[in-house]
C-alpha cells in the first residue's frame, strides 16, 4: 500500500478534522463543567458560612432558667388580677341569693 495514495490521505485528513472536532467539544463540556462545579463549590461555602452564624445565634439566645421564672411568675399575676376583676364583676352583676332556710 502507497501512504503517498491520495485516497489514503483524504482519509487521513478527515479522521484528524473528526478527533480535532470531538476533542474541541470534550473539552468545551468538560471547561464547562468545570466551571459549574466550581461556581457550586463557592455557593456551597458561602451557604455553610451563613449556616454556621444562624447555629451560633440560635444557640445564644436561650433563656435562663431565672428569666422563665420571672416571666410565669409575671404572668400568673396577670392572670390572677384579670380572674379576680371578672369574679368581682360577676358577683356585682348576678349577686348570690342566700338560701332559705
Amino acid at each position: 500500500m502507497d501512504f503517498m495514495d491520495e485516497k489514503y490521505m483524504d482519509y487521513q485528513v478527515l479522521f484528524n478534522i473528526a478527533i480535532l472536532a470531538l476533542g474541541s467539544l470534550g473539552g468545551f463540556i468538560l471547561r464547562a463543567i468545570w466551571s459549574n462545579i466550581k461556581d457550586l463549590q463557592l455557593d456551597h461555602k458561602s451557604h455553610s458560612c451563613k449556616l454556621s452564624a444562624i447555629e451560633i445565634l440560635v444557640a445564644g439566645k436561650y433563656v435562663t432558667k431565672n428569666e422563665l421564672n420571672k416571666l410565669i411568675d409575671n404572668l400568673s399575676n396577670n392572670l390572677s388580677n384579670k380572674l379576680d376583676k371578672i369574679e368581682s364583676k360577676l358577683d356585682t352583676k348576678y349577686p348570690m341569693r342566700k338560701p332559705n332556710d
